[in-house]
Parts: C-alpha cells; structure tokens; sequence
C-alpha cells in the first residue's frame, strides 16, 4: 500500500496547473499575465529534471 501513495502525489501535481491557467484564460486583462505563469510551470518542471542531469555528469566526471 505504501508503494500506491508515491505514485497518487505524481498524477495530482500536473492537474492544479492546468486548472489555474484555464480562468486566468478568460479575463483579457490577465492574458499577459498568463505568459510568466505558464512559462513559471514549464520552468519549474524543466529545473527538476536540469539538476538530475548535471549531478550525473557530474557523477560521470568524478569517475573519470
């Protein structure tokens, strides 16, 4: 059971994003305000994945 609870909190962080984005949509006023939260999101997800790739490089350095 405990292996199911690390695999709900995966799915449940994409969907707020997505929810968010959707009313700031509907107010003209907020469309230049949608640009830095989408590009926010995209940039928060994109740095989880940087970091891993550079600690392996590094990883890959040391054993050199």
């Amino acid at each position: 059971m405990t292996r199911v609870f690390p695999r709900e909190p995966l799915p449940v962080v994409p969907p707020p994003p997505a929810p968010s984005v959707i009313p700031v949509e509907v107010p003209p006023t907020a469309t230049l305000d949608i640009p830095p939260l989408t590009l926010g999101a995209s940039t928060s997800a994109q740095p989880t994945t940087a970091p891993r790739s550079s600690i392996v490089l590094d990883l890959e350095e040391y054993s050199d």
